[in-house]
């Protein structure tokens, strides 16, 4: 048998750093359509990138191939949202499909991947996308150019929630500099920051903030990780 594979892809940064509702981004994208739980490695239902299949090591992409076959087909058909597939799709991006492809058959399905790309603006280029994957031997097709969510709608806010942090993340190394501070560029913050944000509960980044804003927010977190004495 077949089994649809719905992969939701955008440009970078819209669907990470910070992962975007699963149900809703389903919903834009087709009726049936719900994104796989993954419980098991990103410990909040419902709002998850599927990006952590691309770690080479442990059980995940097996585990997610018996998920795809038996957990999806009679209802609900399975979403995977990739926040950086469209432009990085390189050597690690075709191990991981071609392993997770090889995983579904092991269970008795034959995948076809449909690329979905989401935007707030002009649609992505899935061509391309699109042509890589034929070469890899998948089955690929295109179900939708451009899902765009309605204005001010939950998935709206938090795709240009990631376009802002976005900014504020190119604008750190520069203010850890006016703070004295030497920046690495194997610097990971993202998780922290993330962290930092979701405990200032009751606020959250502006996505319309200016560059000044989105600065100064990034000295406060930077500040933050240097102690609580730290002025």
């Amino acid at each position: 048998m077949s089994l649809k594979v719905h992969v939701a892809v955008g440009a970078r940064p819209l669907l990470g750093p910070d992962a975007v509702p699963g149900d809703a981004l389903g919903a834009l994208i087709g009726a049936n359509i719900a994104p796989v739980p993954a419980t098991w490695a990103v410990p909040i239902p419902g709002r998850q990138t599927h990006d952590f299949l691309l770690e080479p090591e442990g059980p995940a992409i097996a585990i997610m191939g018996r998920s795809l076959v038996r957990d999806f087909g009679a209802r609900d058909e399975p979403l995977l949202i990739f926040s950086h597939l469209l432009q990085d799709h390189g050597d690690e991006w075709a191990e991981m499909l071609s392993g997770l492809a090889g995983a579904v058959r092991e269970h008795g399905a034959e995948p076809v991947f449909v690329l979905h790309g989401v935007t707030l603006f002009e649609a992505p280029a899935l061509a391309q996308l699109l042509a890589w994957m034929h070469g890899l031997g998948l089955e690929a097709t295109i179900g939708t150019e451009a899902a765009q969510p309605q204005p001010g709608s939950p998935l709206d806010v938090a795709l240009r929630r990631n376009l802002a942090l976005d900014r504020m993340a190119t604008l750190l190394p520069g203010t850890a500099r006016n703070l004295g501070l030497r920046w690495r560029e194997d610097a990971d913050l993202w998780a922290p920051l993330l962290d930092w944000l979701a405990a200032a509960r009751g606020v959250d980044i502006d996505h319309e903030a200016s560059d000044d804003a989105l600065r100064e927010l990034g000295r406060q977190f930077l500040i933050s990780r240097l102690g609580p004495d730290a002025k």
